[in-house]
């Protein structure tokens, strides 16, 4: 997440903070987020979850900066680059 961060500040910059340490009472970072999510995921949900990180990581993927470029996608950027430009 913070070499996504680093990279796109502007786009970052504009979504959740990443630590918990971060958090307010009107804000959750992503962390927290993910953590509260985590723990609804079923054991199975999670070694299948991990062993996706693993391959992610093992393919050099940076699955924060893949989510990032769907969403801008989704709100018709071309790409990361773009996105920033315009944020």
């Amino acid at each position: 997440m913070k070499q996504v961060q680093n990279k796109y500040p502007n786009l970052v910059n504009k979504s959740r903070k990443i630590y918990t340490y971060e958090d307010t009472d009107k804000d959750n970072s992503y962390e927290t987020y993910l953590r509260g999510e985590l723990c609804t995921y079923s054991y199975k949900t999670l070694v299948i979850y991990l062993n996706f990180l693993k391959d992610s990581i093992n393919s050099n993927i940076n699955v924060v900066q893949q989510n990032l470029e769907n969403m801008v996608h989704l709100y018709g950027y071309k790409d990361l680059a773009s996105a920033e430009i315009v944020n």
